[in-house]
């Protein structure tokens, strides 16, 4: 996979990111990821063209930040 070519932390909340870079953020799988939003554990993607998905930056932001807060709640 390609680097950023600008760093995740500075990327607008409005950019979209494609399914293989929402992975290696948040360590799922293709399968997995796709079971989470149909459970609406994990943000809708919006549609970017014909076929093509992708999911805001600011929405991954707020899923990666619910992540680290389970885990502080789970190691007290």
């Amino acid at each position: 996979m390609k680097a950023f070519p600008i760093p995740f932390e500075q990327l607008p909340d409005e950019a979209v990111l494609r399914l293989p870079v929402v992975l290696a953020l948040t360590g799922g799988c293709e399968s997995g990821w796709w079971a989470g939003v149909k459970a609406g554990t994990f943000p809708k993607p919006v549609k970017i063209s014909g076929r093509s998905v992708g999911w805001r930056v600011g929405a991954i932001r707020q899923l990666l930040a619910s992540f680290a807060e389970a885990e502080d709640i789970d190691a007290n």
